[in-house]
């Protein structure tokens, strides 16, 4: 292992600790955004797009982490594309959310990397607390996907003047 990737394992484990702070907190501040943008306030877009980026690079990082003791090769490398596809989904729901092309694409990739890790975690581990938070993110993300932008339009999640057709 080279000098970058062992720091890189260093910053992560050290960063891991933490990990559910930092996650609870940024996901309070994306409400809050989208509360603040469906109110009409334009800066509300800019705290979506701190905390849902924030969110996908906490997310990315992690995948340098293992929360499994004595994990297999196999099972790092599902946990690892768990952690990129949470990454990617979340990217998309902030493309969504703020109406910019591309989101279709990042929500189907990062949905269909999700559901493999989830399958094989709930089977091999049935460890559940491993797979909440995909499930969570998978959730909103479909959700989103499958909504109407006339009724996302409606509710102020999207803005009229940004709306692709």
């Amino acid at each position: 292992m080279d000098s970058n990737q062992k720091n890189v394992n260093e910053f992560a484990n050290k960063l891991a600790e933490k990990t559910p702070i930092y996650e609870k907190i940024l996901v309070v501040t994306a409400f809050v955004g989208l509360a603040l943008k469906m109110s009409g306030i334009e800066f509300g877009a800019m705290i979506i797009i701190v905390s849902l980026l924030s969110l996908a690079m906490l997310s990315m990082i992690m995948a340098y982490t293992s929360p499994i003791k004595d994990a297999t090769p196999f099972d790092s490398f599902m946990f690892k594309s768990q952690s990129m596809g949470s990454s990617v989904a979340l990217v998309g729901i902030l493309f969504l959310l703020l109406n910019w092309n591309g989101y279709s694409n990042m929500l189907t990739v990062g949905i269909l990397t999700l559901i493999i890790p989830i399958v094989y975690n709930l089977y091999k581990n049935k460890n559940t607390s491993l797979v909440l938070k995909p499930i969570i993110i998978i959730s909103i993300a479909i959700v989103l996907y499958f909504t109407p932008k006339e009724t996302l339009h409606s509710l102020h999640i999207i803005s009229n003047n940004l709306m692709v057709k």
